[in-house]
């Protein structure tokens, strides 16, 4: 969470807490299986998203402005 707060586009498995804070596609690149090829093909996706100047920008500001905040959390539990 703090390195995307700073414009770090995520490459990640799909697991627990993981799939909550990152969203694929969009703005962060997830991949579900456990193995060399599922990482690779996720590293490809954000390489060609990359030499999409103006695209790669929309993708680091989308990521820069995720709200982590706790009080918004707790609002939301809360009102369950």
């Amino acid at each position: 969470m703090r390195a995307q707060r700073y414009g770090t586009i995520p490459i990640a498995r799909r697991v627990r807490d993981l799939a909550d804070t990152i969203e694929d596609g969009a703005s962060r690149f997830l991949f579900n299986d456990y193995s060399r090829e599922a990482l690779v093909a996720s590293v490809h996706r954000a390489a060609d998203r990359y030499a999409e100047t103006d695209s790669w920008r929309e993708i680091m500001r989308g990521t820069m402005n995720k709200d982590f905040d706790w009080s918004r959390v707790a609002d939301e539990y809360i009102s369950l």
